[in-house]
């Protein structure tokens, strides 16, 4: 699962007129790395909300970049269960490694009372209630589906027009200095 934006920047115009060059150039790239530095810092929040109350955090990544016409961003985490739990599961059977042994889960004893810690689309994850027993299925239980949370989708489409806001307000301030 990776979730990323990518700008696409309106620089090639300003070379045509000359005002690439030493001083201001760095000056764009201060602007820019100012950009970056907000768009880690809502990205980070948003994404550290979905798994806020896990035992097991994922770990993300970001990637920053600049080319000539556009600035790329990329915040990621390659977590298989970040990854199933964002974009679902299909219903599946789940095997024992050993077929002598049994699987053993906890269980609230009742189909469908356990509670999940997060729920699809909605940025956030909240404390589930611990389970009542401990279930013993045999070598093998039919796992139902995960519905998809889609954590990556609703954090683009909130992020994006803020970061793209940022970028604007920047090259506006750069081009008055």
């Amino acid at each position: 699962m990776s979730m990323g934006i990518r700008l696409k920047l309106p620089t090639k115009g300003m070379l045509k007129y000359g005002v690439y060059g030493g001083n201001y150039v760095r000056a764009l790239q201060a602007k820019l790395d100012g950009v970056m530095d907000f768009a880690h810092e809502i990205t980070s929040e948003q994404f550290g909300r979905t798994y806020e109350t896990w035992d097991n955090k994922p770990e993300f990544k970001e990637e920053k970049s600049y080319k000539i016409g556009q600035m790329n961003y990329k915040y990621y985490t390659d977590d298989k269960v970040y990854g199933y739990v964002n974009n679902g599961t299909r219903q599946h059977i789940i095997k024992a490694r050993k077929s002598t042994y049994d699987l053993a889960f906890t269980w609230a004893g009742v189909a469908g009372r356990n509670n999940a810690k997060t729920f699809p689309n909605v940025i956030g994850s909240v404390a589930a209630s611990p389970p009542d027993y401990a279930f013993f299925s045999g070598p093998f239980v039919d796992h139902p589906r995960v519905a998809a949370r889609n954590f990556d989708k609703i954090i683009h489409d909130r992020v994006r027009p803020k970061i793209v806001e940022a970028t604007r307000r920047a090259f506006s301030q750069w081009m008055r200095e």
